[in-house]
């Protein structure tokens, strides 16, 4: 059975048990020490934005799952093809994303199985994992993923709702400020903001130690293993420098840090009190710190600021 113990809010505890009963695992994110992490991007594939981020990954030598709907495979079969010849992954999102909640289980199994055919014919791979649309979910609906031959129930912990279009930096910010070893992150294969953000994502992912893996990979990761004896070494926290997900004291904070050393701090947001604002101002006196930049423990090491 995989690990699954994230931090998104289940529909219903019972309704997760039932789906275990008839062989359905919800799994939210991984608990694992390996430095991995899985990327997915829901709703394509899509003829402009799939070939960006597979091309931002085959870069890297990197990969992702591609949670796709059944009729964009079936009116796109060449790019679903593309996925799985750059060393991605297809899963399935359902066929038409509608609300499974609200259909029949023969619907619901209708869904899944038509998107299960379309992936197979198009790329003569089968898979069984599957994310409902808008990660709604519950017994009825795990029963009839069952029956359709799913076995696993993708949902996820780190979400920056880049459907709502915000800039490339602000998803970039909220995924590496929450992203860990074992997380699984939620995005959009349609969204051009997503596309601009991914190299960013990824880079940062690789400076901290971090792969993007296939969620099946990740699935087959390690459990953690015993705690070490005596204390566990500091990590500084990452600070992301984006909008618009920092708090207003915050953004204060940083604002008026800047401003005393006579730099404009422009759409600059911050976290995390002082010590983070003043890392922040000699980062960007140094380094003249873009929107869409992070800093990280090397770079608090590197300047010389004490870790907030």
């Amino acid at each position: 059975m995989y690990r699954a113990s994230g931090t998104l809010p289940p529909v219903g505890g019972t309704d997760e048990m039932r789906g275990l009963e008839v062989g359905v695992t919800t799994v939210r994110r991984v608990e694992t020490d390996v430095a991995q992490v899985a990327l997915t991007f829901d709703d394509g594939p899509d003829p402009t934005y799939t070939a960006a981020k597979l091309k931002a990954l085959a870069d890297r030598g990197l990969a992702a799952t591609f949670f796709v709907c059944g009729k964009n495979v079936d009116r796109l079969p060449e790019v679903a093809r593309m996925v799985v010849g750059a060393g991605s992954e297809l899963a399935n999102h359902s066929y038409n994303h509608p609300w499974l909640t609200g259909l029949r289980p023969s619907g619901v199994r209708s869904e899944l199985e038509r998107t299960g055919r379309s992936i197979a014919s198009a790329t003569g791979r089968a898979t069984d994992l599957f994310r409902p649309p808008y990660g709604a979910f519950n017994a009825a609906v795990l029963s009839a993923a069952a029956a359709a031959g799913c076995r696993t129930n993708v949902l996820w912990d780190v979400d920056p709702s880049d459907y709502l279009h915000p800039p490339a930096s602000a998803i970039a910010g909220h995924v590496l400020s929450r992203v860990r070893p074992g997380s699984i992150v939620v995005l959009h294969d349609f969204v051009r903001e997503t596309a601009s953000a991914l190299p960013v994502i990824l880079d940062e992912l690789r400076a901290r130690g971090l792969e993007a893996v296939t969620v099946s990979a990740l699935l087959s990761a390690p459990a953690p293993g015993p705690e070490p004896a005596g204390p566990r070494p500091g990590r500084c926290r990452t600070l992301s420098v984006t909008t618009p997900y920092m708090r207003g004291d915050d953004v204060l904070a940083v604002q008026r840090a800047l401003r005393e050393r006579g730099i404009d701090p422009g759409p600059l947001d911050g976290v995390y009190g002082p010590l983070t604002a003043r890392a922040v101002a000699v980062f960007q006196t140094r380094r003249r710190l873009a929107v869409s930049g992070v800093v990280s423990d090397e770079v608090y090491r590197e300047l010389g600021v004490p870790c907030p």
